[in-house]
């Protein structure tokens, strides 16, 4: 099957991920206060070498309304070879394990352990495909800023309650599923100077989403990531559990049902 990504999730769809192997190419400008703020922050989570030497990354997404759980998802995925694994549950409340590979688009979905077969599986395994773009850029967004396509501006030096900030202001060139996005980072002027809150503008939306805070900063493997997201304001948040970042994938992650 071939990608043809729609938008359909809970949380609005962010703009692409770069799944390949190394860090993401430089944009085509990587000089000035912008670019220096997010190498002293990438430093701090790992930098191009932590990167880089992760192969491996498992996550659960949990996202909380109300304080109702109101999705829930397990992310596993062999990034130097593009596999990738998805168990979630379908809009009817089924099991759904979906294993394709982010590279090509290809894969194969099961609901309550029985294969999908036809546009049915096309359709899973696109909506699976979406589910790790969204959900894998909330957990890495602060490493992506390199990407081609993507423009950083310093904006400035902001004081809040919570802290001085260094903003920079994200925006894409023709790249990504939603190229229309907009996100304002804030990062820490204290040291080690990590981004600990963002708000976005999404593309098919009047209005800024809320600030949203980027907290529990913890290393995994060679890479730190924050295992929160509370939105400022809304009864809104994310937590990132059994996070998982190695150097070598488990045996049998991405095997099919039934094949030892």
């Amino acid at each position: 099957m071939r990608r043809k990504l729609g938008l359909f999730l809970i949380i609005p769809l962010m703009s692409g991920l770069a799944a390949s192997i190394g860090f993401a190419a430089q944009s085509s400008q990587s000089e000035g206060p912008a670019y220096a703020w997010h190498d002293s922050s990438l430093t701090a989570m790992g930098g191009k070498k932590g990167w880089e030497k992760t192969r491996y990354l498992r996550f659960r997404w949990n996202v909380y309304r109300a304080g109702k759980l109101v999705s829930d998802r397990r992310h596993y995925w062999d990034r130097y070879d593009g596999d990738y694994r998805l168990e979630t549950k379908t809009r009817d409340g089924d099991s759904l394990l979906a294993l394709f590979n982010v590279n090509n688009g290809e894969g194969q979905a099961w609901v309550d352990g029985k294969p999908a077969e036809g546009a049915r599986n096309d359709s899973l395994v696109e909506r699976a495909y979406a589910m790790f773009i969204n959900d894998s850029y909330w957990l890495l967004m602060p490493y992506k800023w390199r990407d081609p396509g993507v423009n950083l501006e310093y904006l400035g030096q902001e004081t809040h309650d919570d802290g001085t900030w260094h903003v920079v202001h994200l925006s894409f060139e023709n790249v990504g599923l939603t190229p229309g996005d907009q996100y304002w980072a804030y990062i820490s002027d204290e040291p080690p100077h990590l981004m600990k809150k963002w708000q976005y503008h999404l593309q098919n939306r009047e209005n800024k989403g809320p600030v949203i805070r980027w907290e529990n900063w913890q290393r995994f493997g060679d890479m730190m990531i924050a295992t929160e997201r509370n939105a400022i304001g809304e009864d809104f948040r994310i937590e990132f559990a059994e996070v998982q970042a190695s150097r070598r994938v488990p045996r049998g992650t991405f095997k099919p049902p039934g094949v030892r």
